[in-house]
């Protein structure tokens, strides 16, 4: 425009001085400004440009490491353009990557150090009895029954665990009574002489929620095998139940050991274990807090804990109400 327009005023007075026809006077001008102007406006491009396709060119390259399972590959971001918000965009979604790898790595490990203890069990108990050195008798069958138990659970668990993750656990929800949920889950769990003992504490009776029966029977288990894992010989586990605004709390209280505060954000996480070591003699996997956790959310609940170290431990879950 810049160049153009005054070349097209000038094209007509300066036609007559010349001798030429404004008509050829014209098509001269027009020819040097275009010219000009091409120029220009190239040397402009360039100039903008350049540093846009570098960035651009920075993205490519991240892309194709990151698709060739590089996945530590991030960008510089600069500026707040769209390129920018690309780039930020890309970092995100490589570090979410980075870490879904390191979890898958980290799982496949846990999984492995898990089935090895029972399957180790399991062969060494076979040696024995083909070497002669043990009897196939009653109790060697309950060994075997036992570790095959545990691998059942584990298997069974992570089977649970992957359908939720995908939004593919099957559930059939229904209105349920809190406390007679509580106390068909302390049933399952007959008085033994010197484990914790179940109690149900409800005063409401009346007091529904909307659930999956087996799933919620799952839940209360697993809090409650949690809480006597636990706890000391002769303690008391109870369970509660309570409205909380639009949610039934069912509640599994432990006079057991408690837990450290550092721990208490990690307790749902997959194969964690606030005692190793205690979990481990006890039978533990590190998989039933993650599995209720799992199975609350697909249920449209949520979960909590509330410990002090020597007092005990208070494990929640609540779920809609009628």
């Amino acid at each position: 425009t810049l160049v153009l327009i005054p070349a097209l005023k000038s094209a007509v007075s300066s036609s007559r001085m010349a001798g030429r026809t404004p008509s050829e006077d014209l098509s001269h001008r027009i020819a040097i400004a275009v010219l000009v102007g091409s120029l220009l406006s190239a040397l402009v491009t360039a100039l903008i440009a350049r540093p846009l396709l570098g960035r651009v060119g920075d993205l490519s390259r991240a892309t194709a490491a990151l698709r060739e399972g590089k996945l530590d590959s991030r960008v510089v971001v600069r500026g707040n353009d769209e390129v920018a918000e690309l780039g930020r965009s890309f970092n995100a979604l490589a570090e979410e990557l980075g870490a879904s790898e390191a979890q898958r790595r980290q799982m496949v490990t846990d999984v492995a150090h898990e089935l090895r203890t029972p399957l180790t069990n399991i062969i060494g108990l076979v040696e024995a009895v083909r070497d002669g050195l043990r009897a196939p008798d009653d109790s060697l069958m309950l060994a075997l029954q036992e570790e095959a138990a545990l691998l059942n659970q584990l298997v069974d668990d992570l089977r649970d665990l992957s359908l939720a993750d995908a939004g593919e656990l099957p559930l059939s929800l229904e209105m349920l009574h809190a406390t007679e949920e509580l106390r068909r889950t302390a049933a399952a769990f007959p008085a033994v002489p010197g484990e914790s003992t179940i109690v149900v504490a409800t005063a409401d009776d009346d007091l529904t929620l909307r659930a999956d029966r087996r799933r919620l029977g799952q839940i209360l288990r697993n809090l409650v095998q949690n809480a006597r894992r636990y706890s000391p010989d002769g303690g008391t586990v109870t369970l509660r139940a309570s409205r909380e605004g639009g949610m039934v709390r069912l509640a599994v209280a432990d006079t057991g050991i408690g837990i450290a505060p550092e721990h208490l954000p990690h307790v749902w996480e997959r194969f964690y274990r606030v005692d190793g070591s205690r979990a481990k003699s006890t039978g533990g996997m590190g998989l039933g807090l993650a599995l209720v956790n799992r199975l609350a959310t697909a249920q449209g609940g949520r979960v909590g804990v509330a410990s002090e170290p020597g007092e005990g431990s208070t494990f929640w879950v609540e779920l809609p109400a009628e």
